[in-house]
């Protein structure tokens, strides 16, 4: 696997406000899978996970790979949401994690 890629796998978790335990808890991996998906010491991505990175992330797979695509938009459920959306979204987020 890329070094560049997992670099972007802890690029778009922390983006979201994510730790490596809640990426691990919904991706059903250990804590120390996704500390070596995320460092690059892992032999190998499959198109599936890498494409359940990108689902759970909410980001763009060629992104997540290749990473020449901009990460300015978010991506739930396919739908693509704008920049000044993408923020609002952050914000509403960071409002629910304030009521925990």
């Amino acid at each position: 696997m890329k070094d560049e890629t997992g670099k972007r796998i802890m690029q778009a978790r922390e983006a979201i406000g994510m730790t490596q335990r809640d990426l691990a808890e919904k991706m059903e991996l250990s804590e120390s899978a996704i500390s070596k998906y995320e460092t690059g010491n892992v032999k190998g991505l499959s198109t599936d996970r890498l494409e359940e990175f990108s689902k759970v992330l909410s980001c763009d797979t060629w992104w997540l790979f290749w990473g020449d695509k901009p990460r300015n938009e978010l991506i739930i459920d396919g739908c693509e949401f704008t920049e000044k959306e993408t923020e609002k979204i952050r914000e509403y987020i960071e409002f629910l994690k304030s009521q925990r």
